[in-house]
């Protein structure tokens, strides 16, 4: 077992006690506390009670404190969530002196002192590994996945590239105009779709990925029109259709159900050094929009994909290699996507890239329709797509998968620039 830290962004008294609420902190309790400053926020999960309490006296002693509830100190069993409130360097001098402790708190130590390091690291020492490629995510941002859906029903694309052609030209205008990654994909998961047979998604992402393959690999010289180290990604929850994508040149498996939709995929994955993206999805693309409901959606869709990014790690598939997505729009309100993108520094917490796929998604059409009746259509959700990419790089996003990838990268260059420098 390992303790989920994670550092919580407390900006304002609301927010404050809304994240105390969630751990049973009393109304007068959260007032109190609230009203202290500090300048670091810890939420860990999954703490004995016994042990719980003993932090909250070694960083009252550091002119800290530790959010709980009372009834979760006054237990001896079971577990509960803490906030600790401190500064960095009282984090750590509690990290040293609990190492010894008992109910769980020696582990605890290691795992606060590594999140402190990674917190000061931050994205300039995250660097994503695919196959024998890889990608610097400060060096090379913004990161862009281009989309390429071979398809006859995706809810902007479908239909448009369904013979070799269009195919091609497809290819060709993702890699010319600057994307980092190509992701194909041979199944529509638009809400309400039915997939189709597994050979059918095959005799559509396999034509496309070797295609691709030999692009890239023969235009690698081109510097001043290529980038170097592009990469492939089929996009599918299958593992057969996985296994013969990595075997034909694609690089990434996107698994939109964070490998729960087949049991295999992590050891396909694993097995061939490929990079993996876990995705977040409630249901699934048949029925994921039929009344989604959460009590917390950040914090559900966060459990989700630690749990499964550590379950990916078990399978054997390195840290390196995992990519975590949120899954705007699958399964999802559009109040529940505004607040995943709202929250994203929670995410990039977690220590893996960030990738967010807003591109020309219904929440958007709803937003720019202004009212529950009037929706614009996908045709008319350039700009709107191109805002919530801006926005989600912003917030802590390294990777957007993008239908537009000229209009989007020239927008984020500007971000970036904003961003890092």
């Amino acid at each position: 077992m390992s303790y989920r830290i994670r550092k919580v962004d407390i900006k304002t008294k609301k927010q404050g006690m809304d994240e105390f609420a969630k751990i049973g902190s009393t109304s007068a309790g959260q007032i109190i506390m609230v009203n202290k400053l500090f300048p670091l926020a810890l939420k860990v999960k999954g703490l004995n009670p016994r042990g719980a309490n003993i932090l909250k006296q070694e960083m009252l002693s550091r002119n800290g404190d530790v959010v709980t509830s009372r009834d979760n100190l006054l237990r001896q069993e079971g577990a509960t969530d803490v906030i600790i409130l401190g500064t960095e360097k009282s984090v750590l001098s509690l990290a040293e002196k609990i190492k010894i402790q008992p109910f769980g708190l020696k582990q605890l130590s290691s795992e606060l002192v590594d999140y402190i390091n990674f917190l000061n690291r931050g994205q300039s020492g995250l660097i994503f590994k695919a196959s024998s490629k890889s990608i610097d995510l400060k060096k090379d941002a913004p990161v862009i996945m281009g989309v390429l859906n071979v398809t006859d029903d995706s809810f902007y694309d479908g239909g448009k590239y369904l013979n070799e052609p269009d195919i091609r030209r497809r290819v060709d205008e993702i890699i010319q105009q600057g994307a980092d990654i190509v992701d194909i994909g041979g199944m529509s998961t638009r809400p309400g779709s039915k997939p189709v047979s597994i050979e059918h998604e095959l005799s559509r992402v396999l034509p496309a990925i070797k295609y691709a393959r030999s692009v890239i690999n023969s235009k690698t010289e081109e510097k001043d029109f290529y980038k170097k180290n592009i990469l492939i990604s089929c996009d599918t929850y299958r593992s057969l259709v996985a296994q013969q994508a990595l075997e034909n040149g694609a690089d990434i498996i996107n698994d939109i159900s964070g490998l729960t939709f087949d049991e295999n995929m992590a050891a396909v994955v694993a097995a061939s050094g490929a990079g993996l993206v876990i995705m977040h999805i409630k249901g699934t693309p048949e029925n994921m929009q039929e009344n989604p409901v959460y009590d917390d959606v950040a914090e559900e869709v966060y459990d989700f994909l630690y749990s499964r990014a550590e379950y990916a790690i078990e399978a054997g598939i390195s840290r390196d290699r995992i990519i975590i997505d949120p899954g705007i729009g699958f399964g999802k309100t559009v109040e529940h996507n505004i607040s995943i993108l709202q929250k994203l520094s929670d995410f990039t917490s977690m220590g893996y890239p960030v990738l967010i796929g807003a591109s020309r998604k219904s929440f958007i059409g709803k937003l720019l329709g202004g009212n529950k009746d009037e929706i614009k259509p996908a045709g008319e959700r350039l700009y709107g797509s191109i805002s919530a990419a801006v926005t989600s790089y912003i917030n802590g996003a390294d990777i957007l998968r993008v239908h537009d990838v000229a209009q989007t990268l020239e927008a984020l260059k500007i971000a970036a620039v904003i961003k890092y420098r």
